[in-house]
């Protein structure tokens, strides 16, 4: 029960840093622990068509899991270092993108192809004439059937490698003696490693903070994004989508200044649920294959909230603003 690296978490953070591990030090121990189950065994049952609504089961089969919840996404990957995340505030950009490209290698050696779509600048310029500003990167879309099976290739090479634990949630970190404790299949168990990576990801974001506090350990507060999905007819979109497949266009409004910015484009796909511990929110899935896509397209349109000093909770504040969207709407999005 002792391991050189214990990972918290087995979605995609946690998987492409076990990878890169066993890759660099083929002799390091290491452990995964994942609290829901393996990537084969999730299954939702609205997905299954055995419900119409979400029955938020434990664990939900959408948002954790093996491979987290991009493993049901529409596999849409950003080369980027304009937006997409903070690691520019820490090294420069350059160094991001070639992190970049060197995850896409990984996803290309389990299957992912390299199909890109370039930036527009034609584009962009339409844009302009209405006070609308389109940021641009390469993207590349696997699809939500494509990119499923690029997850399940990437965590059953990595399980000979490596061992993995699922449906093991984590109670406890002891930051002096280096143990992790979990609960599995209502037993408890306590493992050791002298390295302990949290890779938590959105579902495991309350159980890391709450261990931050316990430890006296400094937080500081990131955005939190507020919005909505729109769902359009696919010709709307279509002259942007089939050159750069993901528009990601920003407006601000005048006297204050308020961004509100498209995110997480999917070209024919459906708008989905998903059960975010225990408050209902939506997402957006796109197949390749095309006997599966629907005749719309949707994306998020959000806008970002940054919180000064005293407030600490942001998470929690978008959390109680969605669950009172789901009270209005009788237990719905």
């Amino acid at each position: 029960m002792e391991y050189d690296v214990i990972i918290i978490g087995g979605g995609i953070g946690g998987l492409m840093c076990a990878w890169r591990l066993a890759e660099k030090k083929p002799d390091l121990k290491i452990l995964i622990l994942e609290k829901g189950r393996k990537l084969e065994d999730r299954s939702c049952p609205i997905v299954a068509g055995k419900s119409e609504r979400c029955l938020k089961c434990k664990p939900c089969a959408i948002m954790e899991g093996m491979a987290g919840a991009g493993a049901f996404s529409d596999g849409k990957y950003n080369i980027t270092a304009e937006y997409g995340g903070w690691l520019p505030d820490y090294m420069p950009a350059e160094t991001v993108v070639s992190y970049i490209e060197q995850a896409d290698q990984i996803l290309q050696k389990c299957g992912a192809d390299n199909e890109r779509y370039m930036p527009d600048s034609q584009l962009k310029a339409e844009c302009l004439k209405y006070d609308l500003h389109m940021q641009q990167a390469q993207v590349k879309h696997l699809g939500t059937d494509a990119n499923y099976g690029t997850m399940l290739r990437m965590v059953r090479t990595l399980e000979d490698k490596i061992t993995i634990e699922t449906l093991a949630d984590v109670t406890d970190v002891d930051k002096e003696h280096h143990t992790v404790s979990y609960v599995q299949q209502g037993r408890e168990h306590t493992v050791s490693g002298d390295s302990i990576i949290f890779a938590v990801g959105r579902i495991g974001n309350r159980m890391f903070e709450e261990w931050c506090r316990r430890n006296h350990i400094a937080m500081t507060n990131n955005q939190v994004d507020i919005g909505v999905r729109v769902e359009l007819p696919y010709e709307i979109w279509e002259p942007f989508s089939r050159k750069i497949y993901e528009p990601k266009i920003y407006y601000k409004a005048g006297h204050y200044g308020d961004k509100v910015r498209m995110f997480c484009f999917n070209e024919r796909g459906y708008v989905v649920t998903e059960n975010s511990d225990g408050v209902l929110t939506v997402n957006g899935h796109s197949y390749k294959d095309a006997a599966r896509q629907s005749s719309n397209s949707n994306f998020a349109l959000l806008s970002s909230t940054f919180f000064t000093e005293p407030f600490d909770q942001p998470v929690e504040y978008a959390r109680y603003v969605a669950s009172l969207a789901n009270k209005i709407s009788g237990g719905y999005v």
